[in-house]
């Protein structure tokens, strides 16, 4: 037998510091456990989600198992860390239980207490680019990757950033000059910068009723969701795109109001794929994950057709979360990820009155006041400091502090809310914490 060799020091991230709640495991929930798990605890494409309308205890134990577990229930594509170093994230823990965070109703709660009633599964503080602070919980481990739905959007920016720098693309470019086969449907008219900023004026319906919302249907095309009978069981979501009336379609001029749609990064997406004759998974890899000095690959859900999708699909582990962050502040080996100009103009230029009370995932719908969007990131308001943020479903965050050199990584399976809105909320008292805990760390910011 092959004697079996350690990797070399440089390869691997000291684990001592790690806290691990094996006390949040509730095998009691019995979600895939047996061989084979009974009928009723197994995880499926149409028992996965706990939605709006379904927050039992057992859809959030499926829902929390899928989030670790993505490639078990759809394709996916590899997103490769390379063969290059792992950056090595020094250790200097802080004993942040001292500090108490605000729980929104006007009482104040220890970190530990905070992580646990907003269902977290993972954390990591990050400052000066040292590990204060990292924990797991439901099971969860270093090298476990995590869902991080629309958080995934923010990271796939990145591509469309170096292919700006690199020329291949043109900020004020027609996104129909890069994919002519959207000649013709809504998209016609709108630059790379309108779909960078969710300023397109397609014809996106998050709101009604039925059929008429396109969220259930590009839902099902991506092969999120079971397809209905009569559906073409093998389109995806670049065919979508070309048949669907609400996609043929504008609602509003381009470059007009800020309205969250699925469809812009992934029309960014075809644009990357086609101006370089690869596929998007394989972009992730050359351009962003080779370059962070990763300790682990990461992962995107593709549709029937093998399109990766852009705006949705990511799964990585915490750590990589984190040095994704990090990169925004030093780069590994003196070697950008995003290019500097971008993240630069993304913090410099964005326009706050593009959220309107016209857009989704605006006032209407309970966002911050102090948030604006532009390159698909999150920017919020805060004196002194602008936070950049890349935010998913059920509470995924990362957020970083750029003049405090923070970077906060949350990973979670938030539970207890009905509505859009009490869903913001609930990421909005997570970004109050991690800003109770930065002014704690690097002082105020006057």
């Amino acid at each position: 037998m092959p004697k079996i060799q350690n990797m070399p020091a440089s390869t691997v991230q000291e684990n001592d510091h790690v806290i691990h709640h094996l006390d949040s495991v509730d095998p009691a929930n019995g979600v895939m456990q047996g061989f084979p798990p009974p009928k009723g605890k197994r995880v499926t494409i149409d028992n996965y989600r706990s939605q709006f309308k379904d927050q039992r205890q057992a859809g959030r134990a499926k829902t929390r198992w899928a989030h670790l577990h993505m490639r078990e229930l759809f394709p996916t594509q590899l997103i490769r860390r390379g063969i290059g170093p792992v950056r090595i994230l020094s250790v200097q823990p802080v004993d942040l239980d001292k500090i108490r965070i605000p729980d929104g109703n006007g009482n104040t709660v220890t970190i530990s207490e905070w992580l646990k009633r907003t269902d977290t599964d993972a954390f990591l503080v990050l400052h000066d680019g040292a590990i204060v602070r990292e924990e797991y919980f439901h099971g969860m481990r270093q090298d476990t990757p995590h869902h991080l739905w629309s958080a995934s959007k923010t990271i796939s920016a990145g591509v469309v950033a170096n292919l700006l720098a690199q020329g291949k693309l043109r900020e004020q470019g027609p996104i129909t000059d890069y994919v002519p086969e959207l000649q013709g449907t809504g998209y016609e008219g709108a630059t790379v910068r309108h779909l960078l900023d969710m300023r397109s004026g397609v014809a996106w319906d998050y709101e009604s009723a039925g059929e008429k919302n396109t969220w259930p249907r590009w839902e099902r095309t991506a092969g999120l969701a079971r397809k209905l009978p009569g559906e073409p069981s093998n389109e995806g979501v670049y065919d979508f795109m070309l048949r669907a009336e609400d996609m043929k379609r504008r609602s509003r001029p381009h470059g007009s109001c800020f309205y969250y749609k699925e469809s812009d990064p992934q029309a960014l997406g075809w644009a990357c794929e086609k101006v370089t004759e690869t596929r998007f998974s394989d972009l992730l890899s050359q351009l962003i994950w080779s370059r962070l000095g990763a300790e682990q690959d990461a992962y995107i859900l593709c549709d029937r057709a093998g399109t990766a999708l852009p705006w949705g699909g990511i799964s990585a582990t915490l750590r990589d979360l984190g040095r994704w962050g990090q990169s925004y502040l030093d780069p590994f080996s003196h070697q950008e990820v995003v290019p500097r100009t971008f993240i630069d103009d993304t913090i410099r230029n964005y326009d706050p009155s593009a959220i309107t009370e016209d857009s989704f995932m605006g006032p209407r719908q309970g966002q911050a006041r102090n948030a604006a969007y532009r390159s698909l990131h999150w920017i919020y308001r805060y004196p002194g400091e602008d936070l950049i943020a890349a935010i998913g479903h059920y509470g995924q965050l990362c957020m970083i502090f750029p003049k405090r050199k923070l970077v906060f990584v949350k990973l979670s399976t938030y539970s207890g809310f009905s509505t859009i809105r009490e869903l913001l909320e609930l990421g909005q008292k997570d970004c109050s914490a991690f800003c109770a805990i930065a002014d704690t760390l690097a002082g105020k910011v006057a």
